[in-house]
């Protein structure tokens, strides 16, 4: 499978025209998520409309999902929250999450079912008429101006794939180049990145928006709906943090292509390939200054072998090698979202790679006429700031080892009547693939 990201060309302007006279900006259709400010460095407490890593899940309407949800399917243990993203899609007036979570019992790391993605809806007629009526409202204004001065406005603009569906919005966030597309409302000043509340939405979507307050207030008098059940499970949590978003930008110089006719001696590249491996070798976190990770010489040596037949698979891997190029003009972003787009693999050597590229996602068991569609995935990166403050004991015993994670979900985003509870909320498990990060488990 050849892993493909779209971009497109972008003038760049800029006072000082000396510095970036070689620069030319690319864009691709992703959108990244970055880390932002901590929970505990502001008064502001996350909502159900912002998007965060970490912390504990805020649920819908107040109704959390069943307890056999939040639990490990290998141990049975309450899970950790990794990322809770507020993603409705354009055109629908229903609220929609994606949650994802992970367990850190040492027995369960890199099994199946150790990452768990859950979706969660809400479709509440009182909130989702009024989301209808302003809608409507803002067509006859969009029709109206349209007459009075002869142009032609598009209302169903598909240009911006993450235009957000929320007409409560202060302003249009996608009138500026440079505003937040997952960000309904901006909060004020809080730290260097102040956008961080997140609305991921997407144009891909073409859902008959007027009909959904008629289907729910019709469906709701026939069908009785679940009684909410409180959870009495206590979640661990990971520190939490805002994220905010960027669109993904490639800076390419012009001398890349001069790069590419230049001839190596094979010589130095076999030395700087040596040398990657013995700077690896001295990583791995801090295991040899760890008494209880010592082992003898003959044991040591076998060790690093393994290591470094690890580094010359990884430097071989063209999937690992497209994924350092990707990740290197944009190395802190945490999250991808591309909704109907294509995943960063991470590796081509393990079965969810043959899963993807192959195209053989499970369809939903729930709506079995329908199909999965990549959404998001979390990056490396989200390792390393999840797991800042621990030491290096807490690290080795819980530390997470994963190299991405990817989520795919019902592209008709469907959820039964029947699991809607009183509160017109209902959670449904999507699927979830984990590629390892070989060199951790070494």
């Amino acid at each position: 499978m050849s892993q493909e990201i779209e971009i497109y060309e972008e003038n760049y302007s800029s006072d000082d025209a000396n510095i970036f006279q070689d620069i030319t900006p690319r864009k691709s259709k992703v959108t990244l998520g970055l880390i932002d400010i901590p929970f505990s460095q502001t008064d502001d407490r996350p909502t159900i409309e912002d998007s965060f890593v970490g912390g504990h899940p805020i649920w819908l309407n107040d109704s959390p999902p069943s307890d056999n949800l939040l639990l490990c399917k290998n141990c049975s243990n309450p899970m950790n929250l990794l990322l809770q993203a507020f993603a409705p899609l354009e055109n629908t007036s229903y609220d929609r999450v994606i949650y994802v979570f992970i367990c850190l019992k040492s027995s369960c790391k890199r099994k199946v079912n150790s990452v768990k993605a859950i979706r969660g809806i809400c479709k509440d007629p009182v909130k989702m008429k009024k989301i209808d009526d302003e809608l409507s409202l803002d067509k006859k204004s969009d029709d109206l101006s349209a007459q009075l001065f002869n142009t032609n406005i598009n209302t169903n603009n598909t240009s911006n794939p993450f235009a957000s569906s929320n007409p409560f919005s202060t302003s249009n966030p996608f009138v500026s180049s440079t505003a937040n597309p997952f960000d309904p409302q901006v909060k004020e000043n809080l730290g260097a990145n102040t956008n961080h509340k997140i609305t991921i939405s997407n144009s891909s979507d073409k859902i008959n928006k007027n009909s959904w307050s008629n289907v729910v207030s019709k469906t709701t008098e026939l069908i009785k709906p679940k009684k909410i059940v409180k959870s009495n499970i206590i979640l661990p949590s990971f520190p939490g943090y805002f994220i905010y978003i960027q669109r993904e930008i490639f800076k390419k110089t012009k001398n890349d292509q001069l790069l590419k006719n230049i001839h190596y001696d094979e010589s130095l590249l076999d030395n700087e390939i040596n040398s990657i491996k013995n700077s690896v070798s001295r990583m791995n976190l801090n295991h040899k200054n760890n008494n209880k990770y010592k082992k003898n010489n003959k044991n040591n040596n076998q060790i690093e072998n393994l290591k470094s037949e690890s580094v010359s698979k990884a430097l071989n891997d063209k999937s690992f090698q497209f994924f350092l190029e990707i990740t290197e003009h944009n190395p802190n972003q945490i999250l991808r979202y591309d909704l109907n787009g294509s995943p960063l693999l991470f590796t081509s050597n393990d079965a969810v790679y043959k899963t993807i590229s192959d195209d053989l996602i499970p369809r939903p068991s729930f709506n079995l006429s329908s199909k999965r569609r990549f959404e998001l995935q979390l990056m490396p990166k989200l390792i390393i700031d999840l797991e800042a403050n621990l030491n290096s004991d807490q690290v080795i015993m819980n530390g997470m080892e994963w190299g991405s994670i990817f989520v795919y979900s019902d592209i008709e985003d469907y959820i039964n009547d029947h699991d809607l509870d009183e509160n017109h909320t209902g959670y449904i498990e999507e699927w979830c693939g984990v590629q390892w990060d070989d060199e951790l488990h070494l």
